[in-house]
């Protein structure tokens, strides 16, 4: 009667840790549920302060602000630019050299 006892429990103790497995991976699911919501409410919130903010007249600082954004932008676009331009040049003078040292062989062996 005992070791039937025993299992018995044993039996309930698994029952209950499933169940309690099963309720532990609802409430995370509920967790990173609100989680997402209250995220997606942030979310909501700050686009709503950005159209309201588009709406009305900008205080100063804000077109401050704004302005140097747009200066910054373009003087990085134009710094790529410049870059783009340098790494040509830089291929076009080695497509010289190579040239030039093409001729100076073809002079030397003539």
């Amino acid at each position: 009667g005992v070791m039937r006892e025993r299992d018995e429990l044993r039996q309930r103790l698994k029952q209950y840790e499933v169940k309690q497995g099963s309720r532990d991976a609802e409430f995370l699911q509920e967790q990173s549920l609100a989680e997402a919501l209250r995220r997606e409410r942030q979310q909501l919130m700050a686009e709503n302060r950005e159209q309201v903010e588009a709406l009305s007249p900008p205080r100063k600082g804000v077109t401050d602000a704004r302005q140097l954004a747009i200066q910054l932008d373009v003087a990085h676009q134009q710094s790529e630019a410049a870059h783009r331009e340098l790494i040509v040049l830089k291929e076009e003078h080695r497509t010289l050299k190579d040239t030039l040292a093409e001729e100076r062989r073809r002079l030397a062996t003539s």
